[in-house]
């Protein structure tokens, strides 16, 4: 069974955060997130402005193809810190909102995502992963995340220089 967690952006304060707890109001909205950020930062979302700015992104229960000698020593020590070993990494989550490519840009027969490619909750399933809409799926054993659209749009719609 898939992992059912979230990841948000919060547009007020321009970051990402891991959510930990969300508290609903009794109209169906949400009242309170709670979370922390890669570095340990306590994260707090309570009022209306910061909620309507803020993004749930829901973790696709995928992970890249990114190695452990591919990580920063940065990456890697969060890593540990967070009472994982080396021998246990198996890649980066994958979030809605993430942008994938085929590592080394390499063009398979399956739709040749050379491309940065939008991660999508859509009809029921995450795009680019399903293959929906007859489009062909992106093999997730062979894809990586370069970066998210909220704190890197330009990977997914760069600025075109006239």
């Amino acid at each position: 069974m898939r992992e059912i967690k979230f990841r948000a952006w919060d547009g007020a304060h321009l970051r990402m955060f891991y959510v930990v707890s969300i508290i609903w109001d009794e109209d169906g909205t949400i009242g309170e997130l709670e979370g922390h950020t890669t570095t340990g930062q306590s994260v707090v979302l309570m009022s209306k402005y910061e909620l309507r700015l803020a993004r749930l992104l829901q973790y696709t229960g995928l992970k890249d193809s990114t190695k452990w000698e591919q990580l920063s020593t940065k990456e890697q020590s969060q890593w540990i810190a967070n009472s994982e070993t080396k021998e246990s990494w198996n890649g980066k989550e994958i979030y809605e909102g993430d942008i994938v490519k085929y590592a080394d840009d390499i063009s398979h027969w399956d739709g040749g995502y050379t491309t940065p490619t939008l991660v999508e909750f859509d009809s029921g399933s995450f795009n680019p992963f399903c293959g929906c809409g007859g489009e062909y799926a992106m093999n997730v054993e062979m894809a990586v995340i370069i970066g998210n659209i909220h704190e890197n749009p330009e990977l997914i719609n760069p600025v075109v220089n006239q």
